[in-house]
């Protein structure tokens, strides 16, 4: 069975390799345990947009695959200007991209939370095996706002909560940098076999 695995910077193999080393990815030690092929796409930075796309992808090869998809922060977006991505709270408030956004709604909390929640809730509708993981940070992270409410009432497939809310220190990279080390890693990947195997999906 295939595993397709979508994400950022939390499963970007090259850029693992260049900046913390060539321990495996918590993708790349559930194929290994569930003997699963795998193919997992992460870049460094990216909006849910670009997960969710690339995800979209590799279901249309084979949508009977275990899906799984590794969220990013809601308030990221791709400029596509330099082909980079930025969050929406670090654009210039003189620049005309913020105040075309700004008119748009996009610095609106709920309306940020919607267009993220609809991606999530399209993935589902895809993938009969589908699971959400938030990469950095827990579900819940907008105590006010309809951020939770969406997540807990409109999302039917397993969860789990952001790598923060379920790691220790010694989990990190550490010195300012919360990506996982090998141990966070292995914690995830532990984490998410369970997952699967209680969901009946290997």
């Amino acid at each position: 069975m295939k595993l397709y695995v979508s994400g950022d910077s939390f499963v970007d193999r090259h850029g693992y390799d260049i900046k913390y080393g060539k321990y495996p990815l918590w993708p790349e030690l559930v194929a290994d345990w569930a003997d699963l092929d795998l193919t997992m796409v992460g870049y460094s930075g990216c909006c849910n947009n670009v997960i969710f796309t690339k995800m979209a992808e590799m279901l249309f090869e084979d949508k009977d695959a275990i899906g799984i998809c590794s969220w990013t922060s809601f308030d990221r977006i791709t400029v596509k200007s330099d082909e980079v991505s930025r969050r929406l709270s670090e654009l210039d408030t003189d620049n005309n991209l913020y105040k075309e956004l700004s008119n748009k709604g996009f610095f609106d909390r709920a309306e940020a939370d919607y267009r993220n929640v609809h991606l999530m809730k399209s993935f589902e509708l895809m993938c009969e095996k589908s699971f959400h993981i938030q990469g950095p940070y827990p579900w819940p992270s907008r105590k006010a706002g309809p951020h939770e409410t969406f997540l807990k009432l409109d999302l039917k497939r397993p969860q789990i909560e952001g790598f923060y809310s379920i790691a220790e220190e010694y989990h990190m990279i550490g010195n300012g940098d919360g990506h996982p080390n090998e141990a966070g890693h292995l914690m995830l990947a532990n984490e998410i076999y369970n997952l699967l195997e209680k969901n009946n999906a290997i």
